[in-house]
């Protein structure tokens, strides 16, 4: 499947492996290391589903206008050997995507954006100027994997033709390797 252990990148690193995977500059952020605590914080009886959810490296998300998660889709949950076939039943056919897994009302754009932080030395866009808002959590470690999800959102957000749509590409590389540090 092309999976790596996960190594510490420098932000032009991110920036390099980005491009490769056709991820503008100025759309790339990383994963702030306290996103474990918020996903390890969770009541693991009564948020496992959530939990798991959040603690996977590949991951798409759509927020609507108001910040609402409207369609989530995580690497565990759309199967596929050797490539995760993140469009296995349709879901990237339409935009925005449909979900792959059950959505939380705690799952929000702003909870999220508390724990990514710009590689582009620039501020946050106004996310409050757009019609939609997808995050793409991605990794070096997980390769060709990442470089598809990647892939199948860019295309799936061209079908949102008409909507202002903002991707904020996420890279988890380095919270990887500090959570493998907390095991």
């Amino acid at each position: 499947m092309g999976i790596k252990k996960p190594t510490v990148l420098t932000p032009e690193e991110i920036l390099v492996h980005g491009e490769v995977y056709g991820i503008p500059r100025s759309e790339s952020y990383e994963m702030d290391s306290s996103y474990f605590s918020v996903a390890a914080a969770l009541d693991t009886i009564r948020y496992k589903r959530d939990q798991k959810n959040l603690m996977q490296p590949l991951q798409a998300l759509y927020f609507d206008a108001s910040g609402s998660l409207i369609s989530y889709s995580v690497n565990c949950s759309v199967g596929g050997f050797p490539n995760l076939k993140w469009n296995r039943y349709g879901a990237f056919d339409q935009f925005p995507a449909a979900k792959s897994v059950e959505l939380d009302t705690m799952n929000t754009l702003n909870n999220h954006l508390l724990h990514i932080n710009p590689l582009n030395n620039a501020p946050f866009p106004d996310l409050r100027t757009y019609d939609y808002t997808v995050l793409v959590y991605w990794c070096r470690f997980m390769g060709r994997q990442s470089k598809r999800l990647v892939r199948i959102v860019q295309d799936n957000v061209r079908l949102g033709e008409g909507k202002k749509i903002m991707v904020l590409y996420v890279n988890t590389d380095n919270f990887w390797v500090e959570a493998e540090l907390v095991k």
